[in-house]
Order: C-alpha cells, then sequence, then structure tokens
C-alpha cells in the first residue's frame, strides 16, 4: 500500500497526458503558410505595329501676319498697343508725310503744266489744218504740230504715272490693320526712324487654327499630310484632333523638319501644344507590358510566364515602346514560344526560379488573369 500511494503523483501525469493525446491534430500545431509567391500577371496581346511619335509644337495662326510700312520716315503716331484688339482698316501707325506731301504737290503741279501745254497743242494743230485748208501753211507745219501734240501725250501719260506714285506713297505712310485680330508684339516706338519694309507689329487672330511644329527625319520619313493627330494644351488641359496639312521636304537649321497641323477647333495664339501622331497601321505584332521585361539594356532579355501556376523563364527580343489603349507603357517583343494571351508576370519576379509554383494576386489586370486567380489560389 505505501508503495502504490508513492507511485499515484506520477500515474496522474501519465492519465493527463493520454487525455492531452487524444485532442485533434490541429491543437498540436498552426496550419503551415502557402510559401508560393505571389505575383501580378498581365496578358500578353497581338496588336497591329504602328508608328507613334510625340512632338512639342506651338498654336499659330493661319493669318499671323508681321506689319510694315511701305516707305521709309519717323514713326510720327503709334494708336495701338500690345494686346490691342483691331478691325481690318483700323489706323494701327503713322509716318511723318509731310515730305510724301510735297511730292504729291509736285506732281500735280507737274501734271498740271503738262496738261495745259498739251492743251495749246491741240489748239495749235486745228490752226494749222485750218490755215493748211486756206493754203496759207505748208503740210509740214501741220505734221511738226501733231508730232509735238503726240510727243507731249507720251509726256503726260508718265506726270500721271507719277502723280499716282507720289500718292500710293503718302497712303503708305498710315499702316492700317489687314484683318480683324490682335496685336501680339510692338516692334518700334514713336519718334524711331522707321525703314521701308521694317516690322513694326505682329498682328494674329484672337482664336487660331493650326499648330506649328518641327519633327525628327525618321518620323517624317512615315508622316502623310491628310494624317490624324490628336494635339494636347497642357495650359488648359483641353485635347483636340488634328489633321497634318504639311510636313516639309527640307530641313531647317537644327536638321528637323516643319509640320503644320490644322486643329479642329480655335485654341489660343501661342499657346504650347503637344501632339501625339500614329502612321498607318502595318503587321501584326506581340506586346507585353514594359514591367514584365527584366534586363531590357542587357544581352538576353526574358519575362517570366505562368503556365498551370508555374513560372517559366522566356527569353525574347525588345522591339520599340509603344502606346496601349489602357494608357501602360508596352514593349512589342519577338518570340519563337510567346503567344498572344499568355500570362506574364509584372510585379513580384525578384524572387523567381524557373518552374516555381506562384500564387497570382488577385488585382492581376486582363480578363484571363483574373478567370483564372480562384483556381490558383484554392490550390
Amino acid at each position: 500500500m505505501k508503495h502504490l500511494s508513492a507511485a499515484l503523483p506520477s500515474l496522474l501525469l501519465l492519465a493527463q497526458a493520454c487525455a492531452l493525446g487524444d485532442e485533434p491534430a490541429a491543437a498540436e500545431a498552426p496550419p503551415s503558410p502557402d510559401a508560393r509567391p505571389r505575383v501580378e500577371l498581365a496578358p500578353v496581346r497581338n496588336a497591329a505595329a504602328r508608328e507613334e511619335a510625340l512632338l512639342h509644337g506651338v498654336v499659330r495662326a493661319s493669318e499671323r501676319a508681321t506689319l510694315a510700312f511701305g516707305v521709309a520716315g519717323r514713326l510720327e503716331e503709334r494708336a495701338v498697343d500690345v494686346g490691342d484688339a483691331v478691325r481690318a482698316g483700323q489706323l494701327l501707325a503713322r509716318l511723318d508725310a509731310s515730305g510724301y506731301r510735297h511730292s504729291v504737290a509736285a506732281a500735280e503741279a507737274d501734271l498740271a503744266q503738262v496738261e495745259a501745254r498739251s492743251a495749246q497743242l491741240q489748239r495749235d494743230e486745228a490752226r494749222a489744218r485750218a490755215l493748211r485748208a486756206s493754203g496759207v501753211t505748208s503740210a509740214a507745219d501741220v505734221e511738226a504740230t501733231a508730232t509735238g501734240r503726240e510727243a507731249l501725250a507720251a509726256g503726260r501719260a508718265g506726270a500721271r504715272a507719277q502723280l499716282a506714285e507720289a500718292r500710293r506713297r503718302r497712303r503708305e505712310t498710315q499702316l492700317r490693320a489687314p484683318f480683324d485680330g490682335v496685336i501680339r508684339a510692338v516692334l518700334l516706338d514713336e519718334g524711331a526712324v522707321v525703314g521701308a519694309g521694317a516690322p513694326v507689329f505682329l498682328l494674329a487672330p484672337e482664336a487660331a487654327d493650326e499648330v506649328h511644329a518641327r519633327a525628327p527625319e525618321a518620323v517624317a520619313a512615315w508622316l502623310a499630310v491628310g494624317a490624324e493627330a490628336e494635339v494636347e494644351l497642357p495650359a488648359t488641359g483641353r485635347q483636340l484632333g488634328a489633321t497634318v496639312l504639311a510636313v516639309s521636304d527640307a530641313a531647317g537649321p537644327t536638321g528637323l523638319f516643319p509640320v503644320r497641323l490644322r486643329l479642329a477647333g480655335a485654341a489660343r495664339d501661342g499657346s504650347g501644344a503637344v501632339l501625339h501622331l500614329r502612321g498607318p497601321p502595318g503587321e501584326e505584332e506581340l506586346r507585353v507590358p514594359v514591367r514584365a521585361v527584366l534586363d531590357p539594356s542587357g544581352d538576353r532579355p526574358f519575362l517570366w510566364r505562368v503556365t498551370d501556376g508555374r513560372a517559366e523563364r522566356v527569353p525574347i527580343e525588345l522591339g520599340p515602346l509603344r502606346a496601349s489603349p489602357a494608357e501602360t507603357p508596352e514593349l512589342a517583343v519577338r518570340s519563337e514560344v510567346l503567344r498572344a494571351g499568355d500570362r506574364v508576370v509584372v510585379a513580384g519576379q525578384r524572387p523567381l526560379l524557373d518552374g516555381d509554383p506562384v500564387r497570382p494576386s488577385e488585382a492581376a489586370p486582363g480578363p484571363r488573369a483574373a478567370a483564372a486567380a480562384p483556381s490558383e489560389a484554392s490550390r
């Protein structure tokens, strides 16, 4: 009995241990977490190859004009300033016209003198013919009078032309607006001596309808007249359609080719513009998101394709950068094994090895990735 009492504590501990051993195995240890790396997938898509370019330009008015006097003189009056709206025919500036008025007066006097002399010769010829009919004078006298009248007639035409020119030059001392618009620049002040043809004002319509830009040779080679484009105005956030009007055949001093486009709507003259140009559709090509490509600047760029829940390393050849309808940059790629509709990894590539099982992210883009995500997660 004494030995049984001494062993009782040990027997109780053994019974307690046996009882605990009958509990479910789930209580012994927590479940192990899913060790597969989480990745985000995107589909490979097929799209027609199409040249694209992004250019910067300036909104310009098609009627933009630099105004100048047709004659030289001292600027006596400037009637407008920068930003003033003007109407067609409105007086903008005036030169000192005193010298031109004197020229007109002198030409008028010369013409009057020639007119008087011509009238006198006509009367002399009439008298000579009358005397010739009476036998008083000779035919030579009549012919000499007629010749003098004809010669003076040529001089009268010259005097009239000189008067017209003097009056034109006097009118040229007034500078008027050729069309409705806004003064964009004033280049001379009152009192300045102005040469003929020297710019005085820059005039443009209030609303402009063209965009002027310069394109590299590679873009000018495929850009065609009539091509559609999208124009963004960063200052206002507006977006307008445009049509290519002209592409220069000759490069400018900077090696770029001037390009003009017609806007589908009006914009403020002088505004900055960003042009999105697209060439005609070409052959089909494979495209993948830029984020999917690893080692893009190395000798062996590649990406990870997910097939049956496992990552597969796929070598690729890189093509040009493309824009996508989802506004996500894409790369054109060439591969012997990659196909449109395949799913490639765009996030979570760092820990992957060839053949690793993966767990697609619930946020993976594309209908195919979204459809496959539940089945992958349930494994």
